[in-house]
């Protein structure tokens, strides 16, 4: 008898491969995430003005000049 025939070799483990759709994923969240991190802070701005109501032309003075600024 011999000892190969005794114990058994361990098999090799499988390669894991990634899902079918693990790359897609990656090419289209990573750009969104980046896009909902950097616009977190301007919504936030956005979020917190105050409308006074007043939607016609302001004249707007500073640095020297007079500006007409129509929102």
């Amino acid at each position: 008898m011999n000892t190969s025939d005794i114990i058994d070799p361990v098999p090799e483990a499988p390669v894991p491969r990634p899902s079918k759709h693990a790359r897609l994923r990656l090419v289209l969240g990573i750009p969104l995430l980046i896009i909902l991190i950097a616009s977190v802070p301007q919504g936030i701005r956005v979020a917190q003005r105050v409308d006074d109501g007043d939607f016609g032309a302001r004249t707007v003075q500073g640095n020297g000049v007079s500006l007409v600024w129509a929102p």
